[in-house]
């Protein structure tokens, strides 16, 4: 009498997972902790975990806190972005969109809620953090949505991206053209750095063209994990399973043993 071992249930208990996932490194990387729409300006910023710098070709970073009212004239948005000194500096600024007459498809982004945007082309200024936790050598997946948009003080094609950097390395999303009153929707990108240091700074950089127009690029779900490599762990019940497999696999030897031992 031959046994046969369920060799699929097997394979299946020696290579299940228990992986978790790894967590995010990044600080409000949805945007969602701000002190409201506004503008993140000079020295202070009003999205948790962020910093920003002062432009060379401006008092201010057109850099701001936004979300699916950016089209609305009626907004918090087009009503001022506020800072410390300045809490109406901006009045008359914002995305084209539906509510003011431009059936472009804006909309919020796919992680939902508040989002940022900068202008490329104007008072361009980085954002940045320091991610700490790192392993120097070990690979790190960065993700995050962006969006291509204009403010409505001007009219014609612009095109416009992000500039990552990680440390000392360096990313650019492509160059995406927009054309007049324009909305590009939401686009996912991911690319992969590897940690020098234990503490890294992560920057994003809008940039766009042409200067005289307003290439303004959105930003949302920003997430840095660890490439974690998974060692296969079987489950409770796949190790029950494959011990009474090979109880029944040694049997059958047994038995065929025993069975050639009688002929002879």
């Amino acid at each position: 009498m031959r046994v046969r071992f369920p060799t699929l249930a097997l394979a299946a208990a020696l290579t299940s997972f228990g992986a978790q996932a790894a967590p995010n490194l990044v600080t409000n990387g949805d945007f969602e902790a701000n002190g409201g729409v506004g503008q993140i300006s000079g020295g202070v910023s009003y999205a948790t975990g962020w910093s920003t710098s002062t432009p060379t070709d401006a008092a201010h970073p057109f850099n701001f806190i936004l979300n699916t009212t950016a089209d609305d004239g009626t907004s918090g948005f087009n009503g001022g972005f506020p800072s410390v000194n300045t809490p109406s500096l901006y009045t008359n600024i914002f995305v084209w969109g539906p509510d003011n007459g431009v059936n472009n498809g804006f909309t919020g982004s796919q992680n939902g809620g508040d989002f940022f945007g900068s202008d490329g082309a104007y008072a361009t200024a980085p954002i940045f953090q320091t991610i700490n936790g790192l392993t120097a050598g070990k690979t790190y997946t960065l993700s995050f949505e962006w969006a291509a948009s204009q403010f409505t003080d001007r009219t014609g094609e612009t095109t416009q991206g992000w500039n990552v950097s990680f440390g000392d390395q360096t990313f650019s999303t492509s160059a995406f053209t927009l054309g007049s009153q324009g909305f590009s929707g939401w686009m996912n990108v991911s690319t992969t750095f590897t940690a020098s240091a234990a503490s890294q700074t992560l920057s994003f950089m809008a940039f766009g063209t042409p200067a005289g127009l307003p290439p303004f690029s959105l930003l949302d779900g920003v997430s840095l994990t660890e490439n974690v490599v998974v060692t296969p762990v079987p489950e409770p019940a796949s190790v029950a399973l494959m011990v009474c497999g090979l109880g029944a696999l040694g049997l059958a030897k047994r038995r065929r043993q025993q069975a050639q031992a009688t002929k002879a």
